[in-house]
């Protein structure tokens, strides 16, 4: 995931919760978060999504993405 949000010029942080769900701060132009959105509704090859939600937060100002755990 922390190469398809760089890739795409986003930063922020990704992480999988114990119930199975991944919550992701990402930062970075609108244009840049309507890819990355629509591309977490189907996410990597091996991922089954079955429902996104988002919502807008503050930025924090990140310089890169990061994988965290949770």
């Amino acid at each position: 995931m922390s190469e398809k949000s760089s890739g795409l010029g986003r930063t922020g942080w990704c992480r999988n919760l114990p119930n199975g769900d991944v919550e992701i701060h990402a930062e970075g132009s609108d244009q840049a978060l309507n890819q990355f959105v629509d591309w977490c509704k189907n996410g990597p090859e091996q991922a089954r999504v079955e429902a996104t939600f988002t919502h807008k937060v503050e930025a924090e100002g990140f310089s890169t993405f990061e994988i965290r755990r949770a």
